[in-house]
């Protein structure tokens, strides 16, 4: 079943380009079913979120906003994606995510906080549509926000990481259901919401299997794997079948898009492999990413 050490978990990461539209939830919840025992799972925004929620905070401070209508876009966004959200048991805490949003954006030009504030809501709203939509597919999952959990981070922006021995001390990942854990972002020393760098729900991810052991770490990704060619130069590439950590970090540091360049490092001391694999072809192998091996 997935590929999985029996009786480890396997720790899923679902980025924004799998979360474009219905067929993409519905593939994750196939996904999710792939795994035995259950997987812990780490999300990021709904594709293209980040972005607008960028723009918002760059149009306050230029005095050309519009919150109500954002906020309506915001909502209207969501639900569009995940419409079961509207009758689930998960409506209140989307409501709440939105609530805070709007308090946020209101206090942008008045407070540090409010910036960071506005950009998890994009994490914290997808997982409680995905807790929704994933609900009415049959999979029991439970959405947690990085207060939740807790996830500690350290360091000054744009150098937040995650804390590992901080996070293993207080983290509460339940065994006995599929937590769906926002990924991103973490409570800081003085208790205050902290972002990572962009695509630092990889971190969140591979933070998170060395805290619980994981069997591996599976990031869904719409691409084949990690390929010779960067997709974006618009010239198609081969995939490449394996790298060993060092080759990973390597890439990463100079397409961030693919995998975050710290996503490498708590991995490295326990083993612990990392997969790349499409989302929408599962039968595919992708990139197995672990140790370096040795011939002869």
């Amino acid at each position: 079943m997935g590929g999985t050490v029996e009786g480890l978990r396997t720790v899923l990461k679902f980025g924004g380009s799998c979360l474009k539209n219905s067929a993409d939830i519905s593939a994750i919840a196939n996904r999710i079913r792939m795994f035995n025992p259950s997987p812990v799972v780490v999300v990021s925004a709904f594709f293209g979120v980040t972005d607008r929620l960028l723009d918002a905070i760059n149009d306050v401070r230029s005095h050309s906003f519009d919150r109500s209508s954002f906020l309506r876009w915001v909502r209207d966004h969501h639900c569009a994606l995940a419409p079961e959200i509207l009758t689930s048991d998960s409506l209140p805490r989307f409501e709440e995510a939105l609530s805070n949003l709007d308090v946020a954006l209101a206090s942008l030009l008045d407070g540090d906080g409010a910036e960071v504030s506005v950009l998890v809501s994009g994490e914290r709203l997808s997982s409680v549509c995905l807790e929704a939509a994933l609900s009415s597919r049959g999979i029991k999952v439970r959405a947690m926000w990085a207060e939740d959990v807790p996830i500690r981070v350290k360091g000054r922006a744009p150098f937040v990481r995650m804390d590992l021995s901080q996070t293993s001390e207080c983290a509460r990942i339940p065994s006995n259901e599929i937590p769906l854990i926002a990924g991103w972002y973490g409570i800081d020393q003085s208790d205050n919401l902290a972002t990572m760098s962009r695509g630092g729900s990889d971190c969140t991810a591979t933070y998170l299997a060395a805290i619980i052991g994981a069997a591996s770490v599976v990031i869904w990704r719409d691409v084949p794997g990690v390929l010779s060619l960067d997709p974006s130069w618009g010239m198609r590439g081969r995939r490449i079948p394996y790298l060993n950590y060092r080759e990973a970090v390597e890439i990463a540091s100079y397409s961030s898009r693919l995998l975050h360049p710290d996503a490498i490092e708590p991995l490295v001391e326990s083993g612990i492999p990392m997969i790349i694999r499409p989302l929408h072809h599962p039968e595919e192998p992708g990139t197995y990413v672990g140790p370096s091996i040795s011939i002869g």
